[in-house]
């Protein structure tokens, strides 16, 4: 059905503008197969995560499912065909009810992002290594495109925290155990991911590389990594909330340890976090933990009521982290620029 207004132009209801984008989507080579993949997985029994791949002449990349949120992210192998890309995304979108969609490229890409719809929400100092990632986003709202871009839209309003923090001094009587091992990582985080917002990030993680435990009491306390061993970098994930000012000191620490091994074994040069803006203890674990406020994702995760939140990006460079002895600092980055990022728009 067309319905016509006075003054308006035609618009194509529901139905109608389905078919039309149906349509589309078929015309992109090998749509029909990709957005087929998994689907007897699909139909067998509900996951959190699905991985899609597509790859043509001109087009390669590697699309993340987070059906918990409802979210894709996109990993990009080749430059142009930005307008193809997105829609491959809008098909994909309306398909697994997407709410968002969102990839992290170098800044000379923000621009061609930008011309199909995206938006600049935050930077990750020293993603690749040695240049900064920004993450580039596009929402949907009832399987269409939000229109406007996103910084039109209202943004929760996040705490605020002062621009130095004291030192963190080592705890009393505080054990920190390193675990590695993938059986004991992945029954933990199957016992406590919903508490924690915990969803992986890093393409090829299904779990956490490592992690951190320490004791409080008849308390576990855990914080845990997602390496990247190709570009240097870590997400740090808080899956154990502290509820007394002991344990909030606790897991500062173990963050600080943590942060400590992941340069001194594992060559990382730089970590980053991510906490619901309505979070702020683990906000203000992050920042007494030296990270800094790099942007605000709109609308990035679900609740358990399906209402969306913002989150706050958290990140840290590992170059000026002193070592818990005083021992001569590595020199592990070289070749990495000294300027800090910044958002501008």
């Amino acid at each position: 059905m067309i319905s016509k207004k006075p003054g308006k132009v035609k618009k194509l209801g529901g139905a109608k503008r389905r078919k039309q984008q149906a349509r589309k989507s078929q015309a992109i080579p090998g749509m029909k197969e990709l957005i087929q993949q998994n689907e007897d997985q699909r139909k067998d029994r509900p996951y959190l995560y699905e991985r899609l791949h597509y790859k043509s002449p001109d087009i390669d990349m590697t699309l993340l499912i987070d059906h918990t949120n409802k979210t894709m992210r996109v990993i990009d192998y080749r430059m142009q065909q930005y307008k193809r890309k997105c829609q491959i995304f809008d098909t994909i979108a309306r398909l697994r009810g997407l709410r968002k969609v969102y990839t992290l490229v170098e800044k000379q890409d923000t621009s061609s992002w930008r011309t199909v719809g995206f938006s600049k929400e935050a930077v990750v100092p020293l993603y690749f290594r040695t240049a900064d990632a920004y993450v580039m986003s596009r929402l949907y709202e009832d399987g269409e495109p939000v229109t406007g871009g996103i910084a039109k839209l209202a943004h929760e309003k996040r705490p605020e925290f002062d621009e130095d923090p004291p030192s963190i001094s080592e705890p009393r009587g505080i054990k920190v155990t390193f675990i590695d091992e993938p059986e004991d990582l992945q029954d933990l985080i199957d016992e406590a991911w919903q508490d924690a917002h915990y969803t992986t990030f890093i393409k090829d993680a299904s779990q956490p590389h490592i992690g951190v435990r320490a004791s409080s009491g008849r308390k576990k306390l855990w914080v845990t990594a997602e390496i990247n061993d190709a570009f240097g970098h870590a997400k740090i994930d808080i899956l154990t909330l502290p509820s007394t000012e002991r344990e909030h000191h606790f897991t500062s620490w173990m963050i600080m340890e943590l942060m400590r091994e992941l340069r001194e074994t594992y060559g990382v040069v730089s970590v980053f976090a991510l906490a619901r803006v309505d979070d702020t203890t683990r906000s203000e674990i992050l920042h007494s933990a030296g990270f800094r406020v790099m942007g605000q994702l709109v609308r990035h995760v679900l609740d358990g009521k399906e209402h969306p939140h913002d989150v706050i990006v958290w990140g840290r460079k590992l170059q000026d982290l002193a070592p818990q002895e005083e021992e001569e600092l590595p020199d592990l980055a070289d070749d990495i620029s000294a300027e800090d990022s910044d958002i501008t728009e």
